[in-house]
């Protein structure tokens, strides 16, 4: 059984309706990678920010050399060095 002090963090699923009462999905893999799926369009592009609409509010990325590695109607996988994640209501 592994001791709680050495538990590695791999990647950290969030879910914003946990938080927001809404159905769109952040998964986050470290600093380097998101995907967010019940994405609603891409609002900004930028190597250092990237903002999608997810319906009553934006996810605001920041960082460097970011990248959209793929991008449906409703989901997208962002790949560089994040450094910011905000909500905008």
């Amino acid at each position: 059984m592994e001791k709680q002090g050495n538990k590695k963090l791999r990647g950290l699923r969030y879910t914003v309706g946990d938080v927001m009462g809404k159905s769109p999905l952040i998964e986050l893999e470290g600093n380097r990678r998101a995907s967010i799926e019940g994405s609603r369009g891409v609002l900004l592009y930028s190597r250092e920010e990237i903002k999608v609409n997810l319906g009553d509010f934006v996810v605001s990325l920041t960082g460097r050399g970011l990248d959209l590695r793929y991008i449906s109607a409703t989901s997208l996988i962002i790949e560089g060095f994040i450094k910011n994640i905000e909500f905008l209501l």
